[in-house]
């Protein structure tokens, strides 16, 4: 079932699915504590909720930062951290049964990041005003054509709640 809503109101029955996956969407919750007891409602009996995100312990990892020094502030404000989204499920009656980073290979080279990030697809980029985010995109491609070929990666916190 794949159903489009606000996390904090579910268009699913109660206690009618058994897993929900959230990926990357956590810091745009209005209210995570809310999207965290819907959850709850709409899982069954030893559901599970597996969380992929990304925290604010985790900004300097990110690899574009360096390339748009003003994305910074931003997801300093934007990114909960990862104790504060483990909180709001375990305050929800969830219990965290795995917590984990995955690195994921996000480009094979970085002028194929360049190429991906130049579309704005990434909110926080997207956020940036037109002449931060040319001079990133500037910046990340003249690195990209002195370097050797090699895989962009970024570290991804993966979480996985059991409902008892």
């Amino acid at each position: 079932l794949y159903a489009a809503s606000v996390a904090e109101a579910l268009p699913i029955g109660t206690n009618s699915i058994d897993v929900v996956f959230i990926s990357m969407a956590f810091h745009h919750f209005r209210d995570p504590h809310l999207a965290a007891d819907e959850c709850r409602r709409v899982l069954r009996r030893h559901g599970r909720v597996c969380l992929r995100t990304a925290c604010l312990e985790k900004i300097s990892m990110y690899p574009y930062v360096p390339f748009f020094p003003a994305s910074r502030p931003l997801l300093e404000r934007r990114l909960p951290s990862l104790a504060f989204q483990r909180e709001a499920f375990e305050a929800a009656g969830f219990h965290t049964l795995a917590c984990d980073v995955v690195t994921q290979q996000i480009a094979p080279d970085y002028s194929a990041y360049a190429d991906k990030l130049a579309v704005k697809a990434d909110s926080i980029l997207a956020s940036l005003d037109d002449k931060d985010f040319q001079a990133g995109i500037k910046a990340l491609r003249s690195q990209a054509a002195t370097m050797a070929r090699c895989a962009v990666t970024e570290p991804i916190d993966f979480i996985v709640f059991g409902k008892s």
